[in-house]
């Protein structure tokens, strides 16, 4: 009996020490001094995020190799150094052997900022901003390559003097959240209200919405990156009562309603950037006479909309997705040329309603652009492409699509189609119209010189709808010379459309020189 109650009181000592016996996971890495030989003062540090009590300090040998057993649990970690600025690592969840990436603490120091700045922030610093901070009427900031700039919750920067963020390609400057675990919108954002701020090569993160300002004339922002990580109702950029603007060599993927915004903006250059995403409007601009659209990567359901803006250039721009294209509206004198804009078979967009819209606007010169549609198609409306007194010349339209309620391609007035190649194959489609084109007896149209290629599976009807009588409608004093028009229809019963390739209405058309083939 005395043996077994000895062997019990031993077994449960055992168990006793077992249970208090913690388990440890290890959690190893290099840590560096910037450009030190000797790394070992370096101080790394796992903390609890609830209280910040710190749970456990190692340091790094000579070479930075560091080593710490700890137990699994949601940690922060730390890296610091007295003259070195520290680095933290928020949310780890730790509940294995782990080697951390490496860290270099680089020297300097972390300055504390509020109420009201200016002046010169020095290379490799970092700021924190407390509170609210503001460039006052008549002062400047500048910001030199390399600072980190870290805002803490809700806190903003207003500019009524000039902001220079001045960054390089090979330091840039960080706008971010100062909280150890940023969530999205943390801090507010970057307000501007004085002309000839220059923002060059910034990393924009963790803000409620991007660059807002009033009267910020003659402004360069340039080479930022805002992409994934603002508010779900954060813009790019959003100006009012801003000229001569710069905005070249950004690239902005958010949440809002625009990636560029901006009004009375005459003779502004938006160049080479890359601005995706589900916006309603990815780049609206109005008041815009003399501006320079380039070398931009677009998606959004209206991707350019322009509104009282004469002598644009819409140049060699790349669109991925949308559903009205260009919006062009009171816009004389436009040149729209060598772009190339998609819609692809798993487009975001719902209907197309639009590759170019260019109302009460005349002499718009649309050359050398590529649409290429590869999506179903449910509704298009009064053209695709939409124009008056303008030259639609040597563009190349790939249409490959099935769908209902096909209103037409091309509705233009007193205009000059030529020299342009269609492909159209549709499955299935309704109203299967390509031309509605009018001209006037002092001012006719001309379409020439075109090579039309369409191929029809199973349409369901003809086309008499809404002013669109034939396939290619002329509605008077058009002249139609030297076309090439092939249509081939797959039909498993009597079409009654089948006569309407041509229709010729009103008077001052004349047909001459075509080729034209229609097979059923």
């Amino acid at each position: 009996m005395k043996k077994q109650i000895l062997f019990l009181a031993t077994l449960f000592f055992s168990f006793s020490l077992l249970a208090q016996v913690q388990v440890t996971y290890n959690i190893s890495g290099q840590a560096y001094l910037g450009d030190e030989t000797d790394h070992s003062s370096l101080q790394f540090s796992v903390i609890n995020p609830q209280n910040l009590d710190t749970l456990a300090v190692g340091y790094p040998d000579s070479t930075g190799y560091y080593s710490l057993d700890v137990p699994p649990g949601f940690y922060l970690l730390n890296w610091s150094h007295n003259g070195h600025i520290p680095q933290e690592l928020g949310n780890f969840a730790f509940s294995m052997d782990t080697v951390l990436a490496d860290i270099n603490l680089l020297s300097g120091y972390v300055q504390e900022v509020c109420g009201e700045v200016s002046g010169v922030w020095t290379s490799g610093s970092v700021y924190d901003v407390l509170c609210d901070i503001e460039v006052p009427e008549g002062d400047s900031l500048t910001i030199e390559s390399g600072v980190r700039v870290r805002f803490m919750e809700g806190v903003s920067m207003t500019c009524y003097g000039v902001l220079d963020v001045l960054g390089d390609s090979t330091n840039r400057v960080l706008f971010t959240s100062r909280e150890a675990s940023p969530l999205l919108g943390d801090w507010g954002n970057v307000s501007l209200y004085a002309q000839g701020n220059t923002i060059s090569h910034l990393d924009y993160e963790f803000a409620t919405d991007g660059f807002t300002g009033d009267n910020v004339s003659n402004t360069t922002i340039d080479n930022v990156v805002m992409v994934g990580n603002l508010s779900l109702s954060a813009n790019g950029i959003y100006l009012t009562n801003s000229s001569d603007l710069t905005l070249t060599n950004n690239t902005i993927s958010v949440e809002g309603e625009y990636g560029i915004h901006s009004y009375d903006s005459d003779n502004s250059v938006v160049n080479n950037n890359i601005i995706t995403g589900q916006y309603n409007t990815t780049i609206e601009m109005r008041d815009c006479d003399n501006c320079d659209f380039e070398g931009n990567t677009l998606s959004g359901e209206t991707v350019l909309q322009l509104e009282y803006s004469d002598n644009l250039d819409i140049h060699n721009n790349q669109v991925l997705d949308h559903s009205r294209g260009f919006y062009l509206n009171d816009c004389d004198s436009a040149q729209i040329t060598s772009n190339e804009m998609i819609r692809p078979s798993s487009s975001m967009f719902g209907n197309l309603y639009r590759l170019i819209y260019n109302s009460s606007s005349i002499s718009t010169v649309i050359e050398d652009n590529t649409f290429s549609i590869e999506s179903r198609i449910d509704h298009w409306y009064n053209g695709l492409l939409y124009f008056n007194q303008s030259e639609f010349r040597d563009n190349i339209i790939n249409i490959s699509c099935s769908g209902d309620n096909y209103y037409g391609l091309i509705d233009a007035d007193e205009s000059v189609i030529s020299g342009n190649t269609i492909l159209l194959t549709q499955d299935q489609p309704d109203y299967m119209a390509l031309f509605k084109i009018s001209g006037s007896e002092n001012n006719p149209s001309v379409v020439e010189n075109n090579t039309i290629y369409a191929q029809f599976h199973y349409p369901s009807r003809g086309y008499n709808n809404n002013g669109w009588n034939g396939f290619i409608t002329l509605e008077g004093y058009t002249d139609f010379i030297n076309n090439s028009v092939t249509r081939e229809t797959q039909v498993d019963y009597t079409w009654d459309g089948e006569h309407h390739l041509l229709t010729s209405q009103g008077e001052g058309n004349n047909i001459s020189d075509n080729s034209i083939v229609n097979s059923q």
